[in-house]
């Protein structure tokens, strides 16, 4: 393999990694909160994002910041995605939009 293609696909695997967060906006309470992308699913009519069960600030935060995999037992709602981001998406979720 070329050493320009290995190189390439670095940085497009990186620039992925920086981008698995996004900002949503629950359509029935019209929050906005930042999460992981793989709490997202696309379905045939939008956007659904699971959400845990957790009731601490501080639990929340880190199944957020540690993009912690749902479960079954998570709740989903409808919601539209703002804008997929990186790392940045932690510091405004710590700031709440």
């Amino acid at each position: 393999m070329c050493l320009w293609f290995a190189d390439a696909i670095q940085l497009f695997t990186c620039l992925q990694e920086m981008k698995k967060f996004a900002a949503v906006k629950f359509i029935d309470s019209e929050e906005v909160e930042a999460v992981p992308l793989l709490w997202l699913k696309s379905n045939a009519s939008g956007t659904l994002c699971s959400w845990p069960p957790y009731r601490s600030p501080t639990r929340l935060s880190q199944a957020i910041t540690m993009c912690e995999p749902c479960t079954d037992q998570w709740e989903v709602y409808d919601a539209d995605i703002i804008r997929r981001c990186g790392e940045i998406m932690l510091q405004l979720h710590k700031h709440k939009f």
